[in-house]
């Protein structure tokens, strides 16, 4: 038995697709934050050329450009292999309430959620020690836009906003 699909109900699929993909590429990003290795988020998730390529992650500041994103990649990358004050560290990500908005072309997409991060750090700055194991909660939002590639939904923009970070 054929069954036909009307265009409509391709377009209604493939957005639902790409919006899943994209959701999962996020999912990807925490994965490697969670596993320590920043370097794989710039290889494997973003976009690696064009001056609109930038990365923001709570206050360690704005990296515009693809050169300047990597270098950003490749320093944390290194800081957090570094297991000098690793010891007990936990940095757990819930992320939640995705939103996600296709271009009308389909080809790029805005992208938005809500973060509560409980923490365990023994780093600076405030409100860590850098000696004490400190608990600490972290709540925000990830703001982001892609683009579609030939290798599926890459990162342009990364943008983690903090609202809160306190001791708990």
């Amino acid at each position: 038995m054929e069954v036909e699909v009307t265009n409509e109900q391709l377009a209604k699929l493939r957005k639902a697709a790409d919006i899943t993909e994209i959701q999962m590429l996020m999912g990807r990003l925490v994965a490697y934050l969670e596993q320590m290795d920043a370097l794989s988020i710039w290889e494997k998730l973003f976009v690696h050329e064009g001056e609109d390529v930038s990365v923001e992650l709570g206050d360690y500041g704005v990296y515009k450009g693809s050169e300047h994103a990597e270098q950003f990649f490749r320093a944390y990358d290194a800081y957090l292999k570094d297991p000098a004050d690793k010891r007990g560290w936990m940095d757990f990500r819930n992320l939640v309430t995705p939103y996600v908005v296709l271009s009308r072309d389909g080809e790029s997409a805005y992208a938005s959620w809500s973060c509560f991060a409980p923490q365990a750090k023994q780093a600076l700055p405030f409100p860590a020690c850098e000696r004490t194991l400190t608990a600490i909660w972290n709540a925000g939002k990830y703001v982001c836009t892609l683009r579609r590639t030939g290798d599926g939904w890459r990162f342009v923009t990364l943008r983690e906003v903090v609202y809160i970070r306190t001791p708990f």
